[in-house]
């Protein structure tokens, strides 16, 4: 039996990829403060949550990537649905740690916006692909390249 596949290899990096979100969000404060040593007692708060929320944005990340890589793995469904779906579950669960562990942050973030857009187009494209590709080409102006 061979050990070192494709399959066993992105299993593993899916598993540790998981971890790493969990770390990044769920257990925020400890991954920043004692593995990332982002974080220190002689910091102030505002700078603190500020650190804690781009780490919780990470977690997201590694939080999808180890879905899609697991997904990919044990090939148990098209995931081309289900890639939409889980960004727009992962966008909400985003948002809920950073409000049950209370992070007030200040950073701008001006792409915030625009990643709540994206979040929303998700969900859309999770129910109805076909109707958002519709109204694509009816908001973009037809191209001639001739």
């Amino acid at each position: 039996m061979q050990i070192l596949t494709n399959k066993n290899a992105l299993l593993t990096f899916g598993i540790i990829d998981l971890i790493r979100g969990f770390l990044h969000t769920v257990n925020v404060e400890y991954a920043s403060e004692e593995i990332a040593g982002l974080v220190n007692e002689n910091m102030d708060k505002e700078t603190k949550n500020n650190i804690y929320m781009i780490m919780n944005a990470f977690g997201t990340s590694n939080l999808q990537t180890g879905v899609f890589k697991l997904l990919i793995a044990l090939k148990k469904v098209k995931i081309e649905k289900q890639i939409f779906l889980l960004q727009f579950i992962l966008f909400l669960f985003n948002n809920f740690i950073i409000h049950s562990k209370k992070i007030d942050y200040t950073a701008k973030l001006p792409g915030k916006k625009f990643m709540s857009i994206y979040s929303i187009l998700s969900l859309l494209l999770y129910f109805k692909p076909e109707e958002i590709t519709s109204i694509e080409k009816n908001l973009l102006p037809e191209t001639n390249y001739n």
